[in-house]
């Protein structure tokens, strides 16, 4: 079970009933997380919280495997992904600026960035 925290990634284990921080010690490249979400082959997708919209990919086992730093956003809201492909909502780094981002994923089942969606009226 894990939880996405202000200071890192938390890791509950529910046969020992202990927590683990995962922190930059462990691959991570920023701390402060805003959402979670879990893919197909067990790999955490972190959403930054504000003022760092960012997305890092990390696996339990390998560590860090993806990192996507190059927004300019404040923060990812909630992530959702499909077979070929996820998506973010995001909030801009102006107010009531809010929007979805359009990964692609490649033949590793990773992120790459595609495009992002605003104006919807």
């Amino acid at each position: 079970v894990y939880a996405s925290t202000s200071g890192g990634l938390l890791e509950f284990n529910p046969n020992t009933e202990k927590f683990t921080a995962i922190k930059m010690e462990d691959g991570l490249i920023y701390l402060d997380l805003s959402c979670i979400e879990i893919d197909n082959q067990g790999r955490l997708w972190l959403g930054g919280a504000y003022p760092n919209g960012y997305l890092q990919v990390y696996d339990p086992i390998r560590g860090l495997v993806r990192k996507i730093t190059h927004l300019d956003i404040a923060e990812i809201k909630m992530i959702r992904i499909s077979e070929n492909n996820a998506f973010a909502i995001y909030e801009g780094t102006t107010s009531g600026n809010i929007g979805i981002l359009e990964f692609e994923l490649d033949d590793a089942g990773l992120p790459d960035y595609k495009d992002y969606y605003t104006n919807f009226t």
